[in-house]
């Protein structure tokens, strides 16, 4: 499996569900990916810990009704920064919100903010934890995009937070021998801007293809096989808004869990 023990300043590195039903949703992703979980305190809050054959590989929190609920249930990516005080400055200045920190989590600082689209997310300043165990491996983190309705407006913001350059370039769903299927109507943009960092592509942005659904991060999930993976999630009371086929990616399939959250599951195109 691919291990990870650092991230380079502006790439993800966390991804965290923030739900109403911790113990249901649970279930759907352990079902889902065999995941196991983890019991943890951190900097005084009990936070479960999501695994995979022992390497951490996301968060489920539980809202806390009346604290916590400008939060939707959704999935969160995190980023990896230098300096939290100075990311909640940048974040400020670039024209987003700061929702909280940066908070002392013991083996971390963390920053929640909105950026100018309203989506969520985080900024992660690690100690002694560095994010994700393990990626790019079936039922392991592999990717994140934002989905919004202005890609060009919210650009800037990230570029200036997090230090990575921005390149914008033609959309794989509009790639020649991509093919897109869903029940409801989408608008695929011919551009996708992907957000670099030490010269990697680390996350995406592009214009969200439904537009009832919010502005916000989805994140990804490898999985041996995409089709048999979406009848599982269809049977444990998940949703499928979307599947493509998209060359030089993968078969992909973009679903809502049980509570409404959006992710997406991704079986890699072979290189």
């Amino acid at each position: 499996m691919t291990k990870t023990n650092e991230f380079a300043q502006g790439a993800p590195c966390w991804f965290e569900l923030s739900v109403k039903n911790g113990k249901a949703e649970k279930s759907f992703y352990k079902e889902l990916f065999g995941w196991n979980y983890e019991e943890i305190s951190t900097g005084g809050v009990n936070y479960t810990a999501a695994t995979c054959e022992g390497s951490w590989v996301s968060g489920v929190n539980e809202k806390t009704p009346g604290v916590n609920d400008s939060i939707p249930t959704t999935w969160q990516a995190h980023f990896c920064v230098d300096n939290a005080h100075e990311t909640a400055e940048r974040i400020r200045s670039a024209g987003g919100t700061v929702i909280s920190g940066p908070d002392d989590m013991d083996t971390g600082l963390l920053v929640t903010a909105q950026d100018p689209s309203g989506a969520f997310v985080g900024f992660w300043q690690p100690k002694t934890t560095v994010g994700f165990g393990v990626m790019d491996e079936p039922s392991a983190p592999s990717w994140c995009e934002l989905v919004c309705e202005n890609p060009q407006a919210v650009i800037p913001f990230y570029e200036k937070v997090l230090g990575v350059t921005a390149v914008t370039t033609t959309s794989p769903f509009a790639a020649e021998g991509a093919s897109l299927n869903s029940s409801m109507p989408m608008i695929m943009s011919e551009t996708y801007t992907r957000l670099m960092a030490n010269g990697k592509a680390v996350a995406g942005i592009m214009h969200k293809p439904l537009a009832d659904t919010p502005n916000g991060w989805t994140v990804y999930f490898d999985v041996d096989d995409r089709d048999a993976a979406t009848e599982q999630i269809q049977q444990l009371g998940g949703q499928i808004l979307a599947t493509a086929d998209l060359p030089d990616v993968g078969e992909l399939a973009i679903c809502a869990d049980p509570e409404g959250a959006q992710f997406a599951v991704l079986h890699p195109a072979a290189h």
